[in-house]
C-alpha cells in the first residue's frame, strides 16, 4: 500500500509599494535570506516613480527560488487598495496563504519557518510575529478589543516576562500578518475604499469571528518607521473616518457615544491649540465617517504633503 504525502501548503508574500525604493530592497532581501522560501513573490506598486519601476524590472529578471509578479498602478490608490488587491492575488491564484508586509518591513531570517511550525493548530486562519517599532514590541499592530466606548479600543499584547510560545490576539495590521486565504474567502476582503488605516483593524474583526488568530512570540518583523509618522498630517483624516466606519459597523452601541465623545475632544483641542487646520481635517473625517463617506479625499493626499508615503 502506497502512503500518499499530504501536498505541501503554498505561500505568497504580497508588499504593497509606494516610491519607498531603499526600504523595498531592504524588506525584499529579508525575503530572500528566509529559512523557507514563499512561492511566489508579489508586489502591487502604487503609482511609484520611475526610479522604482526600473528597480522591480530589474529584480524580476533574478532568479532567488520563488516566482515573482508585478502589478502596476497609474495612481497611488492607497494602501487599503493595494492591500485589497494582495489579498485577491493569492485567492484567485490558488495559494493556501499570503503573508502580508509593508514596504518598509523587515522579516527576521526564520520568520516564515516559525509560522508554518504553527499552522496546524486547529481552527487556525491567522499567524504573526512581533513588530518591533521604536523601540518596542508593545504596539497596536498585535491586540484584543478593549473598552469599545473609547475611539482607542485597541488593547495591545505584552511580551515581556512570558514563557508562552504564542498570544492569541483579535486584531492585526499588515505588516506580518499570514492569512489563510480559505479564511479570506468567508470573512472578505479588506475594504479598499479606506484608503490607509484601520482596513487591516476592520478585516481582523471579520476574520477572528471564523477562527483563531495568533502571534508568536518566538520570532519578530522590523517596522522602519520614525516617530514624525504619527504626527498631525494628512493621514489624521483618515485615521478619524476610517475609525468612525469600523465604529459604525462593528461597534453600533457605543458609536454614538464615541462619536459625540470625539466631536467635544476634537473642540476643545482646537480651543487649547487654536489649529484651524487640524480642527477642520479632524471634523471631515468626524462627519464623513458618519454619511460613510470613502475613498480618496483630494483635499487629503500624499501629493498635497509632498510626501512618499
Amino acid at each position: 500500500m502506497t502512503v500518499q504525502k499530504k501536498p505541501k501548503e503554498t505561500i505568497c508574500v504580497a508588499i504593497v509599494t509606494f516610491n519607498r525604493l531603499s526600504k523595498l530592497r531592504k524588506a525584499l532581501f529579508s525575503i530572500s535570506q528566509q529559512d523557507i522560501k514563499p512561492d511566489t513573490v508579489f508586489i502591487f506598486d502604487n503609482g511609484s516613480n520611475k526610479e522604482t519601476k526600473l528597480f522591480l524590472e530589474k529584480w524580476m529578471e533574478q532568479r532567488e527560488g520563488f516566482r515573482k509578479y508585478v502589478m502596476y498602478s497609474q495612481e497611488n490608490k492607497g494602501g487599503s487598495y493595494g492591500f485589497f488587491m494582495c489579498q485577491k492575488y493569492a485567492v484567485e491564484e490558488g495559494f493556501d496563504w499570503v503573508l502580508l508586509i509593508d514596504d518598509d518591513a523587515y522579516l527576521n531570517k526564520n520568520y516564515i519557518l516559525q509560522l508554518l511550525s504553527f499552522k496546524n493548530i486547529n481552527n487556525l486562519v491567522g499567524i504573526c510575529g512581533k513588530v518591533w517599532q521604536l523601540g518596542s514590541f508593545e504596539n497596536d499592530h498585535r491586540a484584543v478589543v478593549g473598552n469599545k466606548w473609547k475611539r482607542d479600543f485597541k488593547l495591545n499584547l505584552t511580551f515581556e516576562n512570558t514563557n508562552e510560545e504564542y498570544k492569541e490576539i483579535e486584531l492585526f495590521s499588515f505588516v506580518g500578518i499570514m492569512l489563510r486565504t480559505s479564511a479570506i474567502r468567508r470573512a472578505g476582503y479588506p475594504d479598499k475604499d479606506f484608503f490607509i488605516w484601520y482596513d487591516d483593524t476592520e478585516q481582523s474583526l471579520r476574520i477572528n469571528k471564523i477562527g483563531k488568530l495568533i502571534c508568536l512570540t518566538t520570532t519578530s518583523i522590523f517596522h522602519d518607521i520614525t516617530p514624525e509618522r504619527n504626527s498631525i498630517n494628512w493621514k489624521t483624516y483618515y485615521g478619524v473616518r476610517n475609525n468612525v466606519l469600523v465604529f459604525k459597523k462593528h461597534f453600533p452601541i457605543q458609536f454614538f457615544f464615541v462619536f459625540a465623545l470625539s466631536f467635544i475632544k476634537f473642540s476643545i483641542r482646537f480651543i487649547r491649540n487654536r489649529n484651524l487646520k487640524e480642527y477642520q481635517m479632524r471634523l471631515a473625517g468626524l462627519f464623513d465617517g458618519l454619511v460613510g463617506r470613502t475613498g480618496k479625499n483630494k483635499n487629503y493626499t500624499p501629493i498635497n504633503e509632498n510626501t512618499s508615503e
